[in-house]
């Protein structure tokens, strides 16, 4: 059954409180599309592939994690410009979910990984609550828990084991979290699970003496953009469709 675009993307910036962050992305509707909805795509990237597979499966709008807009609206030149026009042409609306979506208690990426990683009792910590560190019980051999909680990723993960042998704590960043290793180890993890590696961070791991693993930043960001299309599809009562666009990053 439809429903209004408006009445949908409302729901969506109250729901992932939107306007409570400080992003470098411009959350919330970047591109207006169609007025009624009756299917929505959802994929981790907004991309030519991931606009043109959403125009293909006949949905009326695309909801990101990565968006269009970053800091400001750039000059519609070169690939912006054909990405605009395509949404455009396919009158699809665009909408992102960057910070709100990779925090949120209930569909965000941190709390959605943290739950398939089986930690307890999980505790946000960060500026705006971006990770999410618990604990294993019982507590797993770093290479085992590793081997069993990320069996199938490709590629397979990075693992940095400068920490204990015997993984306790753990802390969780999707995507590029590298910049939170320091205060996750303040919060006592011995392990910190993020998306993507920075050079410096092997440094910064080895002196401090924490685990890491790096799963992927594409992988990582996958798991609340499933969650979240269930949560529309129960709602709305229209169909959601996942867009697997994987980049091996």
């Amino acid at each position: 059954m439809p429903t209004s675009r408006d009445e949908l993307v409302g729901f969506l910036d109250e729901y992932l409180a939107v306007d409570r962050f400080r992003d470098a992305s411009i959350n919330g509707l970047q591109v207006e599309g169609k007025g009624q909805v009756d299917r929505v795509c959802l994929a981790v990237d907004a991309c030519m592939e991931s606009i043109q597979l959403a125009g293909e499966n006949k949905a009326q709008l695309l909801l990101v994690h990565h968006g269009l807009f970053w800091g400001g609206i750039p000059p519609l030149v070169g690939r912006v410009k054909a990405l605009v026009k395509e949404l455009l042409q396919l009158d699809l609306s665009l909408y992102a979910a960057h910070l709100p979506l990779d925090t949120h208690k209930t569909v965000g990426n941190n709390v959605v990984l943290s739950g398939v990683l089986g930690l307890r009792n999980p505790m946000c910590f960060g500026d705006q609550d971006v990770g999410i560190v618990g604990t294993l019980d019982p507590p797993r051999a770093l290479h085992d828990f590793a081997e069993k909680a990320f069996v199938g990723i490709t590629p397979p993960p990075q693992i940095h084991a400068f920490g204990p042998e015997t993984v306790r704590t753990v802390a969780v960043v999707t995507g590029s979290g590298t910049s939170l290793m320091a205060e996750a180890f303040g919060q006592g993890a011995d392990c910190l699970v993020t998306g993507e590696p920075r050079h410096q961070a092997y440094h910064e791991a080895k002196e401090l003496g924490i685990n890491v693993i790096y799963a992927g930043h594409y992988w990582t960001e996958t798991m609340g953009l499933s969650e979240l299309g269930c949560v529309i599809e129960k709602r709305f009562g229209v169909e959601t469709r996942f867009l697997d666009i994987p980049t091996g990053l």
